[in-house]
């Protein structure tokens, strides 16, 4: 089977993949409260899966 995605929206995913993981890891460092970083979690998981989806559809 060919691979479907395209060059670009393997890069476009990789560089999203490294932000989610940084905002996480600020997410853990800028929040002691459970309930506040579940928050931020939950914020910088949705952020990411809008800009993953404008990847591969543009891709």
């Amino acid at each position: 089977m060919e691979d479907s995605f395209s060059r670009e929206t393997k890069k476009c995913c990789s560089l999203e993949n490294k932000r989610l993981m940084k905002h996480l890891s600020r997410c853990d460092s800028q929040f002691a409260s459970g309930t506040l970083r579940h928050r931020c979690y939950r914020v910088a998981a949705q952020r990411s899966g809008e800009r993953s989806k404008k990847c591969i559809i543009d891709g």
